[in-house]
């Protein structure tokens, strides 16, 4: 056996004020391998809430590590999509909702992206900062028609209650919808929200990881034993959200081939050239 403090010789402690300052260290302990050709390193812990600061952290420098425990499907691009256009459905729903939908990188409403969110922008500086009375987007239509607005915001106001119609008409329903009847309904406002001047909704829509492995998960569901079940619109949200708790995702590609973010059972029998230990606020290296 070594003596206890040769087998320490080359282990260092950090200690860390906080969750931020922990995942920056270890962040920056990683990307310091790289700058050796053929290194690898890893960050293992059990702390999930570690690991996905150090995921945010190493993106600053266009990083993306392997992580092997994945992401929640419910957080990926496609699915967050898909949520706020439920969230439209919410009793509550304000104007906020409407242009967090608006300004996501997906919507297009067949203008390029930049144009579209250049125009989000402008309705939202013109109209929408403050107090608006107009409660829906037909009434802020209403409002801007007799406002005599410039074509460029009518046409886009225009697509966005054209778009929307089919989603809020699932509100006048009376005795609700089946659960599948509402996820097919969001899914093409989703599409048709996603088209842009260059590509179809669902050629935007359904082409990354995530994506794919969302429309397995919604493949799934039809094999669920309630999925004709009479549902309020309104429910939307929390059934996406509940429905979605528990998947994950795993990029298959993109990801740093040298640096790893594993569980402790994962770790056992592998060798890295550096590797650390986070969680507790305690970083080993």
């Amino acid at each position: 056996y070594r003596p206890l403090a040769e087998a320490f010789e080359d282990v260092s402690q950090v200690e860390a004020a906080s969750l931020n300052e922990e995942a920056g260290i270890i962040a920056l302990m990683l990307r310091e391998v790289l700058e050796t050709q053929g290194k690898t390193a890893a960050l293992v812990t059990h702390d999930r809430s570690l690991a996905r600061h150090v995921v945010v952290a190493l993106k600053r420098w266009n990083i993306q590590v392997n992580d092997s425990a994945g992401k929640p499907l419910a957080e990926s691009t496609p699915a967050v999509f898909l949520r706020l256009i439920a969230s439209l459905l919410e009793k509550d729903a304000s104007w906020h909702s409407l242009l967090s939908c608006l300004k996501h990188p997906y919507t297009a409403l067949g203008y390029s992206s930049l144009e579209c969110l250049n125009i989000v922008r402008q309705l939202e500086r013109q109209y929408l900062r403050g107090v608006c009375s107009a409660r829906t987007p037909q009434e802020l239509l209403n409002i801007m028609l007799e406002q005599g607005e410039d074509d460029k915001l009518l046409t886009f106001l225009e697509r966005v209650c054209d778009k929307l119609a089919p989603l809020y008409n699932l509100l006048k329903q009376k005795d609700g919808v089946s659960l599948l009847q509402l996820f097919d309904k969001i899914i093409e406002v989703a599409e048709d929200l996603a088209t842009s001047d260059s590509q179809s909704g669902q050629q935007r829509l359904w082409q990354s990881d995530a994506a794919e492995q969302l429309q397995e998960w919604y493949q799934q569901l039809h094999h669920l034993k309630d999925i004709s079940q009479q549902v309020h619109p309104s429910e939307a949200g929390n059934l996406l959200e509940a429905l979605l708790e528990g998947y994950v995702f795993r990029p298959r590609y993109g990801l740093h081939p040298r640096l790893h973010i594993l569980g402790p059972l994962e770790a056992r029998l592998q060798h890295f050239d550096r590797l650390i230990l986070g969680g507790g606020r305690l970083i080993h290296g």
